[in-house]
């Protein structure tokens, strides 16, 4: 499993990224969710997510008011499901930063974040 974290200073954010993430992975991300303050429900479908074996699939998760989120991708099957998999989830982050600032989310903005992530998180 590939771990990076991305700092947005502009947004006062982090990202903890996970790529290729497998079941056996789970307990490193569940822990990483707690950190950030997902608790309850979402915690319990997180992990149910995390520990399917199912690849071409992700989870996003932030703590909007602390600015933190945490993206995980699990195994794909083929580097466009990658893509597809990892800008789906680079788009909540994105709107996540939007609902915390009252941002446009169609603004070019927005646009540049979004590159800016999906390009931090690929690994070709």
């Amino acid at each position: 499993m590939r771990r990076i974290i991305i700092e947005l200073p502009k947004y006062n954010w982090t990202v903890r990224y996970y790529q290729n993430s497998a079941p056996s992975d789970y307990a490193e991300i569940y822990d990483a969710l707690k950190q950030i303050g997902c608790t309850g429900k979402a915690l319990d479908d997180a992990k149910r997510h995390l520990v399917s074996n199912k690849k071409n699939k992700g989870l996003t998760y932030s703590n909007i008011k602390d600015g933190q989120s945490v993206v995980a991708v699990s195994e794909s099957t083929s580097d466009e499901e990658f893509v597809n998999t990892m800008s789906h989830e680079v788009h909540h982050v994105v709107s996540h930063i939007c609902e915390k600032y009252g941002l446009d989310m169609f603004s070019e903005e927005m646009s540049y974040l979004t590159g800016y992530l999906c390009g931090k998180c690929y690994a070709g």
